[in-house]
Formats: structure tokens, C-alpha cells, sequence
């Protein structure tokens, strides 16, 4: 079997709206084409940081262990999007108080990434509708 690699692994919510963005986000950051293995679930980050059950965080885990089994992924990509339906129910208007729910979130979900995966690196980003996108710290 021929080993195969990539750079990274990028978690990303499933929204239909952010399929262009997201191809121009991989590209800003080098990774359309072979660059990247993508997990898309409803809610992205939240799964990791505040998931319904145990048993999400641990798929979301679950795939980003097999990445870095199967393709010797050492990146995370973390990115949540404004005006996320899984964070609907929270009722969090489209302000600078939806970005730090979603900061904490991510921030939570780098940490958890990096405990798991010792010299893992994990990239929080958060991107608006338009694709605009910023890292977070």
C-alpha cells in the first residue's frame, strides 16, 4: 500500500452556504487540492468543545486520530462560521457576542486537540458568511 500524506485536517460545518468559502479559505492557506482531509459536521468546533453526548467528542477525535494515522496529518484547522444553525438554539445574535462564544469554543477545541495529540498543532479560525475569515487567539 502507498503511504499518502497531507498537511492538515480541517474541521468545518456542513453548511451548503460556505462551500465556496471554503474552498477559497483552503486555498489562502495552501491546501485545496491534496493539502487538507476535511471533516464536515453540523456545528464544527462546538462538537469538541461542548458536544450533545461524550460520544461526538469522541468521533470528532475518532477522525482527526485517523488522520493522523492514515495520512500523518501534524495541522488542525479549527473553523466555525457566523450564523451557525447547531449554535441557533442559543439564541446568539450576529454581533461581537456570537464571536467570543465562538473564541471560547475554539479555543477550547485547540486544547483539547493539542492534550490529545501531543505536537499536534491546532489553527482556530472563525469565518463570516462573506469568507472573510480570522484566525483566533
Amino acid at each position: 500500500m502507498t503511504e499518502h500524506r497531507c498537511r492538515a485536517l480541517v474541521v468545518f460545518c456542513m453548511d451548503y452556504r460556505l462551500n465556496r468559502q471554503l474552498a477559497s479559505f483552503l486555498e489562502s492557506e495552501g491546501l485545496s487540492h491534496d493539502g487538507a482531509d476535511i471533516v464536515r459536521v453540523a456545528g464544527a468546533v462546538k462538537n469538541l468543545a461542548r458536544p450533545s453526548h461524550e460520544s461526538v467528542r469522541e468521533f470528532m477525535l475518532s477522525q482527526i486520530q485517523t488522520g493522523r494515522r492514515i495520512h500523518h496529518i501534524e495541522k488542525v484547522y479549527l473553523v466555525n462560521h457566523e450564523d451557525c444553525g447547531a449554535y441557533g438554539p442559543e439564541d446568539i445574535p450576529d454581533t461581537a457576542q456570537e464571536l467570543e462564544v465562538h473564541r471560547r469554543d475554539l479555543l477550547a477545541g485547540k486544547r483539547l486537540v493539542e492534550r490529545h495529540f501531543p505536537g499536534m498543532t491546532a489553527l482556530p479560525f472563525f469565518m463570516w458568511l462573506d469568507g472573510r475569515c480570522q484566525p483566533i487567539s
